[in-house]
Parts: structure tokens; C-alpha cells; sequence
């Protein structure tokens, strides 16, 4: 990946944990992926994001969360690669995200999930008990 110049997301995306990026540096990756950003100074500074398109071709944008894990300001230049988020790490971000927009919703889905398999567990135990 090129060294690309860190700005900040606009006031709209403030607080979502998300990095805006120009296709052709998203290589295999489209819109709303989760991707892990690695730094390539040989740090083991990474983060799980989601990936949203970016009109400039030399800057990537990230809120200060972002910056704060990759240890990056406004205005460094990030040196970075990006990696596939393996299928538990992808859970993890849905469920333990600091954005409530993304973590109450898979919350309540899981929580749904759990009490569909219960009822299911009491519908079998009355059948067997009979």
C-alpha cells in the first residue's frame, strides 16, 4: 500500500468506527467490509474497521479512535496494509463496537437467537414428557 496522508471523517460520520478510503486502495474489498488495518512499521498496531469510499485518492479517513489505536494523527502519513478479519473477529466487532449503531442491533439478535433456541428446547421437553 502507498503512504497515504491521515484526515479526519466529515461531522456526519463523527464517532463511527469506519475508514473512508479510495477504491484503488481497497484492493479486493467493497464498500461496508470489515477489514484489519496493519501498520507496516513493524508495530502491532491494527484495528478492525469498516471500509466506506473516499472521493481523494492520497488521504485515507478515520475518526479519533482510529488514529488513537494506529497511533497516527491528522495529517502523518499511515504506511498500512489490509488484511481479511477472520469470521470471529468480524463477530466481535459487531458485538463489542463502541458504536451503538452497530452494537445493539447484533445484541438484540443474539438475544433473540438464544430465546428462539430456548422455546425450541421447551417445545421438545413437552413432547418427550408425554
Amino acid at each position: 500500500m502507498p503512504k497515504l496522508k491521515v484526515t479526519t471523517l466529515s461531522n456526519s460520520n463523527n464517532g463511527r468506527i469506519l475508514v473512508r478510503l479510495n477504491f484503488k486502495h481497497r484492493n479486493k474489498f467493497k464498500r461496508y467490509s470489515l477489514a484489519k488495518i496493519i501498520k507496516n512499521n513493524g508495530s502491532k498496531e491494527s484495528i478492525i474497521v469498516m471500509l466506506l469510499g473516499f472521493k481523494e485518492e492520497d488521504a485515507i479517513s478515520m475518526p479519533i479512535d482510529i488514529r488513537e489505536a494506529l497511533k497516527v494523527d491528522i495529517d502523518d502519513e499511515l504506511d498500512f496494509k489490509l488484511e481479511n478479519a477472520c469470521l470471529l473477529e468480524r463477530l466481535c466487532w459487531y458485538f463489542f463496537s463502541p458504536d451503538p449503531s452497530v452494537r445493539i442491533p447484533a445484541q438484540l439478535a443474539a438475544f433473540s437467537i438464544l430465546l428462539g433456541i430456548i422455546s425450541v428446547g421447551f417445545n421438545l421437553c413437552s413432547l418427550c414428557s408425554r
